[in-house]
């Protein structure tokens, strides 16, 4: 599938390591910032939570990553930058 160089805007993937007792509570102060752009839960060994973040700046971008390190019950984070933005076209449907 071909795929299509887009403009870049400043995103990063979090993972995130909570206390059980307070992960929905952490969700929803991560949903509820501006910057989030996906929340999900996932199974992990060593992470509870994959959240996506779009700013319009790098310095907004690790700000924001930045403050998901103070609420409490997060343990820890790993941050991993978007460093090139790829997009796959969707292949139209074969009209017959």
């Amino acid at each position: 599938m071909p795929s299509t160089r887009i403009s870049h805007v400043p995103k990063a993937f979090v993972l995130i390591n909570v206390d059980q007792d307070a992960k929905r509570e952490i969700i929803k102060e991560i949903r509820e910032r501006p910057e989030t752009s996906e929340v999900h839960t996932i199974q992990s060994d060593s992470y509870d939570i994959i959240a996506k973040f779009d700013a319009e700046t790098k310095e907004t971008l690790h700000e924001a990553v930045a403050s998901i390190r103070t609420i409490d019950g997060v343990k820890s984070t790993l941050t991993m930058d978007v460093i090139e933005n790829k997009q796959h076209k969707k292949s139209r449907p074969l009209q017959i």
